[in-house]
């Protein structure tokens, strides 16, 4: 796979649209060397590759806590912002790309569009073309999901790196874990890890469901069962109590209106009269709120659909007229046939008849019939077209009388019943007030009445109390009623625990089998990646740096370096110059172990090399890295010397040059 083409609109400090045409011409041209000063664009090339690979969220370029919206705007070239354009695109063109049957060219294209007036980031595009046209070989919500297949963005960071790579390999602090990382990219190992982790998860959850089925659990909702229905014992006798102190309350409230009777009858009679009053209309209004809550639930559905009651009731009438019209129809049509053929057809009948031709005759016949049933049985207008509903007489007659008596009875009844509710409250209000401010006309009265208030009180305590315990209760009886529906699941369950904990054995044993997979498959994969780094090393070592063999711990993906007299060094011994050597050729042995062809992308090659690591690199790691080798450098890194060196196998040269004054940056050909 050779990359042919990067095409970069409105990206970074490249406006308008810029092209690299990388094509390679032979095997021995191999080398696109790509110059640049710092800042002018050259580590954004890099980076657009993979931006457009892969996109904003996946390509490892997004900082930690920004948002994908400000790190695409970011990039979106300034002088393109102030003219307020509305796209940025990048574009990537991969020949002799192996798809199953042939080779074919892959054009990649994303594409990230703003608001015109304000700037801001809107949506983006993701498209594929192959050979010309759309890719169709998938969907194309799964065209990510290709070039994820196709280029795996774990084993992209072997061939697309930068000077910070190299140094991330090289450095002593966090190389295992890189490595042990680049490893399970190299060997697809997320597949198996997210496979163990849904696996244990698939466990957990059959575990977890096994484990609620028990006997023990079955005890647990037994106990509750009881628990609950000890409380319900225990709500019953708290009524009971209740009820008990509110009769109580009462004989004494009937022992005060007899002592008041005979200290005062005058005050006693008043205040017997006023509470009887107050008693009888709270009677008068629960019986009337009875009655609105009947009417309410039996008829008044029918009279807030006011509406939809009228237009039924049209057409149930329309419909009857339509009806009554077509039975009047249907009985004179048979005398309007008789009368047509006697007139016009009947031979035997002794009456002259026109001298007209048969098909004279069987037009005015028509003619008459039309004009007869035109004349004596058109249809009403009020009828309706057709028949809906399909009722009987009756049906329709009971239908009809019920929606009148909704209309009309109903809500007359209903009126009535607020009308009288509204009285008999205002009433109990004026009683109640006269009652409370009844005359004390003794101490000893104005004393017993005192305490009728605190008997009232206590009574509407107790009542509120009655309302809690029958509020617990309902409670408790729904509780009891989950509790023994869950007895009755978990008993069906409990006959499949047993197949479920066998389940979980099994997986057990898939998930021993995969890890024993990964670990031969990672020490086998370990092996390979030693030989291949081992091989480059010794390309690019220095004499004096004679390498025996690398050495990775499979294990702990410690490195160390048999030297020159077969001694073991360890990597955190090197000189800064070996350990770059080291990345660079752990970088082409990962390369090369993953078995995908693709362009390698450097970007700062040499970092921290002498110029003797440089001259090995030139003449031993370029020229054979890939059949693609795409190189971004500076003016001081590949310098006139090492261009010589590499001259032999460049085939195409870029400088990308920054204007300062027009803020962008152009490529040109030719290198610096």
């Amino acid at each position: 796979m050779l990359l042919s083409k990067i095409a970069l609109h409105n990206y970074s400090a490249f406006e308008g649209t810029q092209t690299l045409d990388l094509k390679v011409n032979g095997d021995q041209k191999n080398i696109i060397l790509i110059g640049a000063m710092n800042g002018s664009g050259k580590t954004s090339l890099l980076d657009a590759v993979k931006l457009c690979l892969y996109g904003e969220r996946n390509c490892g370029l997004l900082p930690p806590r920004e948002l994908p919206s400000e790190f695409v705007l970011k990039r979106f070239n300034y002088n393109a912002h102030e003219r307020h354009e509305t796209e940025m695109w990048i574009e990537l063109v991969f020949d002799d790309v192996e798809l199953p049957g042939a080779t074919h060219q892959i054009q990649v294209r994303r594409t990230w569009r703003f608001h015109s007036i304000r700037g801001q980031y809107t949506d983006d595009d993701f498209t594929i073309i192959k050979d010309g046209k759309p890719l169709q070989l998938i969907d194309q919500d799964h065209w990510q999901d290709f070039i994820n297949d196709t280029i795996p963005v774990g084993i992209a960071g072997f061939f697309f790196f930068d000077g910070e790579k190299i140094q991330q390999l090289a450095d002593d602090t966090n190389d295992r874990e890189t490595l042990r990382e680049s490893i399970r990219n190299l060997l697809g190992l997320s597949v198996y890890t997210k496979l163990t982790g849904d696996i244990d998860k698939h466990t957990d959850d059959i575990r977890r469901e096994a484990d609620k089925v028990t006997d023990d659990q079955l005890k647990q909702l037994e106990a509750d069962e009881a628990r609950v229905q000890r409380l319900m014992r225990e709500n019953r006798d708290q009524r009971e109590e209740i009820e008990y102190e509110l009769s109580k309350l009462q004989r004494d409230d009937d022992q005060l209106e007899q002592e008041v009777r005979r200290v005062a009858r005058v005050g006693a009679d008043s205040h017997s009269d006023l509470q009887r009053e107050i008693g009888e209309l709270e009677i008068q209004k629960r019986n009337i709120n009875d009655a609105i809550m009947k009417v309410a639930g039996e008829f008044l559905p029918f009279a807030v659909a006011g509406k939809l009651t009228d237009e039924l009731r049209a057409q149930l009438e329309a419909e009857e007229k339509l009806r009554q019209w077509d039975a009047s129809r249907t009985r004179v049509h048979p005398q309007l046939e008789r009368i047509v053929q006697r007139v016009f057809f009947d031979m035997t009948v002794a009456r002259p008849k026109p001298d007209i031709t048969p098909m004279q005759r069987t037009f005015y016949a028509k003619l008459l019939t039309d004009e007869w049933e035109a004349l004596f049985i058109p249809k009403p207008d009020d009828a309706a077209d057709e028949s809906l509903h399909e009722l009987s007489p009756k049906d329709e007659r009971l239908i009809l009388n019920t929606l009148d008596q909704v209309s009309t009875q109903t809500l007359g009844n209903l009126r009535e019943l607020l009308k009288q509710r509204e009285r008999i409250a205002k009433r109990l209000q004026e009683v109640s007030r006269e009652f409370r401010n009844l005359p004390e006309d003794t101490s000893h009265i104005g004393g017993m009445f005192d305490q009728r208030r605190k008997n009232e009180d206590q009574k509407q305590t107790f009542n509120r109390e009655l309302g809690r315990l029958d509020d617990e209760y309902a409670r408790l009886e729904r509780e009891l009623k989950s509790i023994q529906e869950k007895m009755e699941n978990l008993k069906a369950k409990l006959k499949t625990a047993n197949y479920d904990r066998a389940r979980v054995t099994l997986a057990r044993k898939v998930l021993g089998t995969i890890e024993r997979y990964e670990r031969a498959l990672q020490n086998r994969k370990m092996e390979e990646l030693e030989n291949l780094t081992t091989e480059m090393y010794q390309r690019l070592a220095r004499k004096s740096d004679f390498v025996g063999r690398v050495k990775i711990n499979p294990e702990t993906f410690e490195v160390t370096v048999q030297d020159s007299r077969g001694r073991t060094r360890e990597k955190r011994s090197l000189s800064a110059g070996e350990k770059q050597i080291y990345a660079i050729s752990l970088l082409w042995g990962l390369a090369q172990a993953s078995n995908i062809e693709l362009p390698i992308i450097i970007d700062t090659p040499f970092a921290r090399l002498d110029s003797e690591h440089r001259t090995n690199i030139a003449k031993h790691y370029f020229p054979h890295a890939s059949e693609q080798v795409i190189i971004l450098s500076t003016d001081e890194e590949i310098d006139h010397r090492y261009v010589e060196l590499l001259r032999p196998y460049i085939g195409r040269s870029y400088l990308i040059e920054h204007r300062d004054k027009e803020r962008h940056s152009i490529v040109k050909d030719g290198y610096f």
